[in-house]
């Protein structure tokens, strides 16, 4: 479906390593969603990226030791959880929810066992 190298498309500063703790993210409240990852073998940054094209959308300077994602506003969005040594940081998506009538990711079965398991079975 698409071929790229992340060394070609990941920003400059970004580990020649590659991204890890991938998951899938609805950022802009659009149908097609995006990939959340963290920079590979490394506490460092958090990104959203287009999983088809590379495309980086938005790099989050940060100390990553963990990344979830989850609807926590409530908007059907997913907001970005990282745990940064001893702080929680919550980044939401500043722009208008383009679809604020869809209800909560929350209400869906899968959803909330998938992240129970923090998508441990579903990597």
């Amino acid at each position: 479906i698409a071929s790229y190298e992340m060394d070609h498309v990941a920003p400059v500063g970004w580990t020649s390593k590659g991204v890890e703790t991938i998951f899938q993210i609805h950022w802009n409240g659009s149908d097609q969603p995006l990939a959340a990852a963290k920079e590979r073998h490394a506490t460092g940054d958090v990104a959203i990226f287009d999983p088809l094209s590379g495309a980086f959308i938005l790099r989050l300077d940060e100390e990553a030791h963990r990344l979830y994602i989850a609807d926590v506003s409530g908007d059907w969005r997913e907001e970005i959880i990282v745990i940064n040594r001893r702080q929680l940081r919550i980044y939401e998506n500043p722009a208008p929810n383009p679809n604020p009538d869809r209800p909560r990711l929350w209400t869906q079965d899968h959803y909330r066992r998938a992240k129970l398991t923090w998508n441990y079975y579903s990597p």
